[in-house]
């Protein structure tokens, strides 16, 4: 087993929740346990509750980790099917920062949704 030591916090996390995004992945979402998890990243069940307060508090990360990525594809699909000219409208009027602005808190308003729906993940 690895020592905690071995890996800073952040790194620890980040080798969670890619192990945990390739469990569902190759397996689906309810194949998703801690001890598959802790697996994955040389580390123990228990060990992952030290950064995660539980399964649906990684699973909330993973979904947070989709939304940042959405984001991006759209920022870089939106930005390059814009005209020169719709590019100096938006851009002097802000709007593309608006857009992405909305874009986020739709991201974490759906983040909102799963906390107060009758999930799975949530029993």
């Amino acid at each position: 087993m690895t020592r905690r030591s071995d890996h800073s916090h952040e790194k620890i996390r980040v080798m969670a929740l890619e192990a945990a995004e390739q469990i569902i992945l190759e397996q689906g979402h309810a194949e998703l346990t801690a001890c598959k998890v802790a697996s994955e990243t040389v580390y123990t069940a228990g060990a992952l509750y030290l950064d995660f307060e539980n399964l649906n508090n990684l699973i909330l990360h993973i979904n947070a980790r989709t939304l940042d990525r959405l984001l991006q594809v759209m920022t870089v699909v939106q930005l390059r099917h814009l005209t020169d000219e719709d590019r100096s409208r938006f851009s002097s009027a802000n709007c593309i920062s608006t857009l992405l602005s909305l874009i986020q808190t739709a991201g974490r308003s759906y983040l909102n949704i799963v906390l107060l729906m009758n999930s799975p993940y949530l029993s």
